[in-house]
């Protein structure tokens, strides 16, 4: 009997051994699996900022500047040098390189201080006249700049994102323009045409880029297109200025660049495969080329 009960008691204790160890090596197994990922991400946030500030602080004045900042960036990553490089690309153009050193938070607000002391500095109390912007008694006069930033593709070692302004200054309207990037997480450096151009590309590639502009204002010649708004268009070349997706690349052609005003800007999207063949072999572009 004292046997048995020896036998029983040992069982019990290798079986429960066992199912602890499996279990133990399974959860460890999830943890370790899941902090890799994590590691490997880059986590996004977002800093706001939509200021008021009168004409050297008067409340009561009639000029001021309203400043509207919506940035996304890279708050962490698994390589905290390059963490911080890659930080340093998004202020750099988002906002300015001398303020690529900071960290986005201090580099938001220096940005902020910057405006309101160049608007500052561009008027006095002493020589604003309400007259020379038409203001009734009660109007105020509203210099505007509305700042942000949109990531339109990541995947893999690629980071696209766009960089919209808009501001208003006086006069009929004001202005609108688009700054695109892609950022190669691998090297923290942005993705020029001369890392994936080929030969002749920029020729090549004006070419396809006029006649997509064609297609979607619905002509067939470069003189139709000119007369729809479009302006010195047979000297159009690719602008460097592009975003790529799993698709293909965009270009932004900013108001005034290739059209008149009121043409606004122009996006034009290419599918990989219309212009894969001018692509250097083995470009940063390629896995995503080849894959269409």
């Amino acid at each position: 009997m004292q046997k048995f009960f020896i036998n029983f008691f040992m069982k019990n204790i290798c079986y429960k051994t066992i199912v602890l160890f499996v279990t133990a090596y399974f959860l460890l197994s999830v943890f370790s699996c899941k902090q890799s990922v994590k590691s490997t991400e880059i986590v996004f946030d977002t800093i706001r900022v939509d200021r008021n500030h009168f004409l050297a602080n008067d409340t009561s004045g009639k000029l001021k500047c309203h400043l509207n900042i919506s940035f996304v960036y890279p708050k962490s990553f698994a390589d905290t040098l390059r963490q911080k490089q890659i930080q340093s690309v998004f202020i750099e153009k988002m906002l300015s390189k001398q303020f690529s050193h900071l960290s986005p938070e201090q580099a938001v607000e220096a940005y902020v201080q910057q405006y309101i002391k160049d608007f500052d500095a561009s008027f006095s109390l002493e020589n604003f006249d309400p007259e020379d912007y038409g203001l009734a008694d009660e109007k105020i006069f509203s210099y505007e700049q509305h700042l942000e930033n949109e990531i339109v593709f990541r995947k893999d070692n690629f980071i696209s994102f766009i960089v919209e302004s808009d501001a208003y200054e006086g006069g009929a309207h004001g202005s609108h323009h688009i700054s695109a990037y892609v950022l190669d997480t691998l090297t923290g450096e942005l993705l020029t045409q001369e890392d994936f151009a080929g030969l002749n590309y920029q020729k090549n590639v004006a070419d396809v880029i006029i006649r997509k502009i064609a297609e979607a204002n619905g002509v067939e010649t470069v003189e139709e297109l000119e007369n729809t708004g479009y302006i010195n268009i047979k000297e159009l070349e690719p602008n460097g200025n592009f975003t790529i997706d799993d698709k293909g690349i965009t270009y932004y052609f900013n108001e005034y660049e290739i059209a008149a005003f009121f043409i606004g800007v122009t996006k034009v999207f290419i599918p990989y495969r219309e212009f894969s063949v001018y692509l250097i072999q083995d470009s940063p572009l390629s896995s995503l080329a080849g894959s269409q």
